[in-house]
């Protein structure tokens, strides 16, 4: 029988160094002492390796004895409590001053809040609101447990902490009330499914694209023991909750990933509204309780933001018997805009093809087409650029995955980018399977940012069944030289290594069995 009275309630941490600390809270008042405390309502071990690998790994378990809310509120207290500065330079590093919300839509994070709190308090006999209530009372927790490390000038309000949450749904949110275009130094990302020729074995990858800024790493590992427990291993940020990368390995032997789709559309955006489930909350519900493909697309589609719009890949290793191929149910792909998701199960696409690749280009013509891309292709003279079978990384995937039956050749070709020389990337640095648009020379007509693909994530069954991957930090330098923050990057870049020239780490969940 569960605790249900909290009279103390005990978190084991381990820091950089390894001692055990245990965070305690009597009548819910939260402390931190040293030394492991056996009757803890969560342990964390926190190692900071960013000057040698440029991850920090969390792993973090809860003790199913307490209560739902409570392992849920320990186990942000645990994140809040060790990662304050890491949480606080993140904020920094997503520059959200520098994109603040219009003002008419200003009120919408904390009205989004106050409707979910709402929906949860009202719902209390249901499966789907009780979820959604452990996601907002870890949030709770984060906030809590940075607070009480934070200094006085850096205490933050939950608006705050719900502002680095938001990161990527901030300008689908500012386009609920004005007209604008996706920036081509938005989010995006590559990410590859692939079936070894011998039907031997299933990979899947995922790099993601976005400012260099971010590249304050950790990749996480939760096992939370509640009524309905979840295990879940992804890469991420200090204090989101989510991966927003994104990719995830889960206790169900399932891979979720996405790529950013685009929508042109504006008119959609008046489906957006403060009364559903952001993104943030939504990708936590689904993919701790879904145990296979559909049950995922089900529970993602309810209550659609219409914010952070993707192509979601959905791999089911259970789906697959090495040697004998992949079976109805192996990969589903669901599509976002607001107002609507499409799905469907494309195993056979993956089985007769060999692989599945995604790159921010709809895939669905009516998701496509809703989209706005034809529009956008005509009006911009980019049909190819915008063309899910003629854009540069459609083409090097379709070229280059028939190269891949090992994991050192998914490394690679997750971390192609060879512009110089490849002509279907069109001289331009942006157009890798690994984007390093900070290399593209004005002198070309090409604009240069410090954006690309910051990291690479690879699995494959056999490793995905004990939620294990293969990870980099940092920007491709296979075949370009290694990043370096210079002065010719004007941009934040707070606790992050001088030089990103990081190897491969295997990322193992260090978890009870």
């Amino acid at each position: 029988m569960k605790t249900t009275q909290l009279i103390l309630c005990l978190v084991l941490l381990t820091v950089v160094n390894c001692l055990p600390y245990s965070v305690v809270s009597r009548n819910n008042r939260w402390g931190v002492v040293s030394g492991r405390r056996q009757n803890a309502i969560a342990w964390a071990q926190w190692e900071n390796k960013m000057a040698s690998t440029g991850w920090t790994e969390l792993t973090v378990e809860t003790n199913g004895e307490f209560e739902d809310g409570s392992q849920a509120y320990g186990a942000g207290y645990l994140e809040g409590w060790l990662a304050h500065e890491e949480i606080y330079n993140t904020s920094l590093n997503f520059r959200i001053k520098d994109q603040p919300l219009v003002p008419e839509a200003s009120q919408f994070p904390s009205q989004s809040l106050t409707w979910m709190r709402s929906q949860v308090s009202q719902n209390l006999d249901s499966r789907y609101w009780k979820h959604i209530g452990l996601v907002l009372q870890q949030f709770d927790g984060i906030l809590a447990g940075y607070n009480a490390r934070a200094p006085a000038d850096r205490k933050w309000l939950d608006t705050d902490l719900m502002a680095i949450q938001l990161i990527t749904e901030l300008s689908d949110i500012n386009r609920t009330k004005i007209q604008a275009k996706p920036d081509e130094f938005d989010l995006h990302c590559s990410s590859l499914v692939k079936l070894s020729a011998d039907g031997q074995r299933l990979f899947a990858a995922h790099n993601s694209w976005t400012s260099f800024t971010w590249m304050l790493r950790v990749y996480k590992h939760f096992k939370l023991n509640f009524e309905e427990p979840s295990t879940v291993s992804y890469s991420s940020y200090p204090g989101v909750i989510p991966s927003i990368d994104d990719f995830f390995i889960t206790g169900h032997n399932m891979v979720v990933m996405e790529t950013t789709n685009e929508v042109f559309n504006d008119t959609l955006f008046q489906y957006v509204t403060p009364q559903t489930v952001p993104y943030w909350v939504r990708i936590m519900l689904a993919t701790r309780l879904a145990k296979e493909g559909k049950e995922w697309v089900d529970l993602f589609s309810q209550y659609n933001s219409g914010t952070y719009n993707n192509q979601w890949i959905i791999v089911d290793n259970k789906k697959f018997v090495p040697g004998k191929g992949v079976s109805p149910g192996a990969l589903w792909i669901a599509e976002q805009i607001p107002g609507y998701i499409e799905s469907g199960d494309q195993t056979e696409t993956l089985r007769t093809t060999g692989y599945w690749a995604s790159y921010n280009v709809a895939y669905y013509p009516y998701i496509y087409n809703v989209s706005g891309y034809l529009t956008e292709s005509l009006r911009s003279n980019k049909s190819d650029s915008l063309s899910h079978s003629k854009c540069p990384r459609a083409q090097i995937f379709a070229r280059d995955q028939g190269k891949v039956s090992t994991m050192a050749d998914m490394k690679d070709i997750m971390r192609y980018n060879q512009y110089q020389s490849d002509p279907l990337s069109l001289g331009d640095a942006c157009n890798g399977i690994a984007a390093r648009c900070d290399l593209n020379v004005a002198e070309n007509g090409k604009r240069a940012s410090p954006f690309g693909a910051i990291d690479a994530k690879i699995t494959e069954a056999s490793l995905a069944a004990r939620q294990i991957s293969e990870a980099v930090s940092g920007p491709a330098w296979t075949w370009q030289p290694p990043f370096a923050w210079t002065k010719r990057w004007n941009s934040p870049h707070h606790g992050q290594p001088q030089v990103y020239d990081f190897d491969w780490q295997t990322m193992t969940p260090r978890l009870s069995s």
